[in-house]
């Protein structure tokens, strides 16, 4: 009956809750932004069966970086194959992410054609399925994170956990830029004085 099915994703939903501020919690006792961050794609990870849960950061040369990965057991990690990917290689996915549309991937075989650099670059990583939602700091794309290869009945519930944790991924994010901005402030202040 509809009230079942209703029901029941009422209850998916506030199980999605009760996940993301288990996870929360756990990620915000972590010492650093950078633990913070690998708790969370460690716990998506696993909350959604997937390969592997990783986040990207454009580069100032315009390219993207991989810069936190979390693996399966089994699984080969990629992180060190994906530095700086040609921006014409992710292209597709930020013009999506302008119209404010994430990325699912049902099958790849489904994007051979209209994407082929994407379709070469996720079959030598032995992906068939992902999501990706985009990365905002200050109202700018900065990336993207998702999942690869999580059961087809979890695709649609990944789409809604990633934006969940969206926030939490960016705000992490912020607070790792500026203990770095701060590292370099008092580095330079040091130089300075040894100068004197």
């Amino acid at each position: 009956s509809t009230q079942e099915l209703q029901s029941n994703v009422i209850r998916n939903y506030e199980n999605l809750e009760t996940l993301a501020n288990e996870c929360f919690r756990i990620a915000l006792k972590a010492p650093t932004p950078d633990q913070s961050i690998e708790i969370v794609l460690e716990y998506l990870g696993k909350t959604l069966k997937g390969d592997r849960t990783y986040i990207f950061e454009k580069n100032e040369s315009g390219g993207d970086d991989n810069t936190y990965e979390w693996v399966a057991l089994g699984v080969t990690p990629e992180k060190e194959n994906l530095q700086n990917l040609p921006p014409e290689v992710c292209a597709n996915w930020y013009r999506n992410f302008q119209m404010n549309r994430n990325i699912t991937i049902h099958e790849l075989e489904d994007i051979r054609e209209k994407d082929p650099l994407q379709y070469e670059n996720l079959k030598r990583q032995d992906i068939h399925s992902l999501v990706v939602v985009p990365l905002y700091i200050d109202g700018k794309i900065i990336g993207f994170y998702g999942v690869d290869n999580p059961p087809g009945r979890y695709l649609d519930y990944a789409q809604n956990m990633l934006q969940i944790m969206g926030h939490f991924i960016t705000g992490s994010l912020k607070r790792r830029n500026l203990v770095k901005q701060l590292q370099d402030l008092s580095y330079h202040d040091q130089l300075t004085r040894l100068g004197n």
